[in-house]
């Protein structure tokens, strides 16, 4: 549990440097793909993050979430759509999801909460 704990902060924070620019008006979208489970607890402690930070989902952001219930298969279909609505930034959880966010996506950036190290250069 500690290390959802400290993957939450450190997200929140990324999120925050990226939110500070929608304190002028534009609201940022972010793409999320997790596997379910208990990952959906990462989410909410996200949303209650960013909330106590002062940034209100709907006026600053807008999370899309993309549940694939435990089917790796469906990652990469679910980051390709992300990028197709033009999300700024896309949120993976767990490394085998990262990785197959990785290789269907072209543009957008990802921060990633992963039990692994991920290399995300693009080539």
């Amino acid at each position: 549990m500690r290390r959802i704990g400290l993957a939450v902060v450190l997200t929140i924070g990324l999120f925050a440097m990226l939110l500070v620019e929608a304190q002028l008006g534009r609201i940022y979208g972010v793409g999320v793909v997790h596997q379910g489970g208990v990952s959906v607890q990462s989410i909410e402690g996200l949303r209650a993050g960013l909330r106590k930070l002062g940034f209100e989902e709907g006026k600053q952001f807008v999370l899309d979430v993309r549940d694939i219930k435990g089917d790796l298969t469906s990652v990469e279909a679910a980051a390709q759509s992300l990028e197709t609505k033009k999300v700024d930034v896309i949120l993976s959880l767990a490394t085998s999801v990262t990785l197959a966010v990785k290789r269907a996506t072209k543009s957008v950036p990802i921060v990633f909460y992963g039990s692994a190290p991920v290399v995300l250069e693009k080539s």
